[in-house]
């Protein structure tokens, strides 16, 4: 994998970020508007859409308080990932060390940066990125009659935020209007039930391969309770799983495209610039195994839209557009959002899990599953000095093409 990343200029950036600090002032919550009442066409497209889905020594001592005084000049000069918290206990003890070959340490189960009630949290792969174990929105509704619900009560109910549901609610009449009636399989989903969710991914797959396509529990967007993987009753009909190829390329799919940043919600997970098939923008191209993208840390997703809002759909569509779909430069909204919080570089190396030694970060120092193969990130969020010399772990003779 990490031959694929490095392949890419995205990369580059990745690492140059997690040697810049970061940290500075958190950007004030949007306000939730007050409660909209969907008319009666919102009201049928929803109905139709639920029926369907310490240290021992001075010199210790003296290199903690350098690697503390080093974190603080970054929060002081980098942007911000966010405030550092740490859980009173490690959630999802399936991934804990001893459960198996692959795992996280415990200060990275337990590690935290991201507010999950901002609309524009960034949530990802990374330590950086990843939200409390006990988070859960406080202002939830069931999408099939908008009641309010407990975070306890939406495992067992389909719920959202009740400002997403609010948008969510026009979009599907819009899409029944067009005539294509909504399916949503999935949308908030609680830590634990992401750990279970991730432990099925691994059991059709395997570890590393799983967390290319699920994220682990904490760095979900569907805890947010912001994010839906919607589709069409009829793709849904149409197969085994909506979890297939080909959803992008159809008419629904291309109607949501083009449409939903007017609703207020935004496609994340886009297939890279690079692994679009010359014909069409909907579908990877097909003469060599696509990796994930390195902008995103996740393999493409044209069923999983998230809310933001109407004005930061409108202001990331535009900024999207100003950067050349299909072009090496296109943006997705993990840049986006890092932008405009004064973050370097495209994303962070996911977290030390032992698939990626050598390209992840942990929060756990030489205790993470990759030991003293690993960047060290601090509780500003920022890549600590590293305790040695570097090494070089291989190398190999350029051919005449590539010199």
């Amino acid at each position: 994998m990490l031959r694929g990343l490095m392949r890419r200029a995205g990369f580059v950036g990745a690492v140059a970020l997690l040697v810049a600090a970061a940290a500075c002032e958190e950007k004030p919550k949007p306000a939730a508007p007050a409660p909209a009442r969907a008319d009666a066409a919102e009201d049928a497209a929803l109905a139709s859409t639920a029926a369907s889905t310490p240290t021992t020594s001075s010199a210790a001592a003296s290199d903690a308080q350098a690697r503390a005084e080093t974190d603080a000049t970054a929060t002081a000069t980098t942007g911000s990932y966010g405030s550092f918290r740490q859980s009173p206990r490690a959630g999802c003890l399936a991934l804990a060390k001893g459960s198996g070959p692959r795992w996280l340490a415990e200060a990275d189960l337990r590690g935290s940066f991201v507010d999950g009630d901002d609309l524009l949290a960034l949530v990802n792969r990374s330590p950086q990125g990843a939200l409390p174990p006990d988070y859960a929105p406080r202002d939830m509704v069931d999408i099939a009659r908008f009641q309010p619900r407990t975070p306890a009560e939406c495992d067992k109910y389909q719920c959202i935020r009740r400002e997403a549901g609010d948008a969510m609610r026009p979009l599907l009449a819009a899409m029944a209007r067009e005539g294509f009636p909504a399916h949503i399989d999935s949308v908030y989903r609680s830590y634990a039930m992401q750990c279970q969710t991730f432990q099925g991914w691994v059991k059709r797959s395997e570890f590393c391969s799983a967390t290319e396509q699920s994220a682990l529990p904490g760095h979900s967007q569907h805890q947010l309770g912001t994010t839906i993987d919607l589709f069409t009753q009829a793709w849904k009909a149409g197969g085994d799983t909506v979890f297939r190829q080909g959803f992008g390329c159809t008419k629904p799919g291309r109607w949501l495209q083009e449409h939903t940043w007017e609703f207020g919600f935004v496609f994340p997970y886009p297939i890279h610039p690079d692994d679009l098939h010359e014909k069409d923008d909907c579908v990877a191209r097909s003469d060599h195994p696509v990796p994930i993208n390195p902008k995103t840390g996740y393999r493409y997703e044209h069923w999983h839209i998230r809310y933001i809002g109407r004005e930061n759909a409108a202001a990331f569509h535009a900024a999207l557009l100003a950067s050349g779909p299909r072009s090496p430069s296109a943006i997705t909204l993990e840049q986006w959002i890092r932008a405009r919080r004064g973050l370097v570089g495209d994303t962070e190396l996911p977290v030390c899990d032992g698939c990626n030694c050598g390209a992840c970060s942990t929060l756990a120092g030489a205790a993470s599953a990759c030991g003293a193969r690993a960047v060290q990130v601090g509780e500003t969020g920022a890549a600590l000095p590293p305790s040695g010399a570097p090494t070089l772990v291989s190398a190999r003779r350029a051919t005449g093409a590539e010199a």
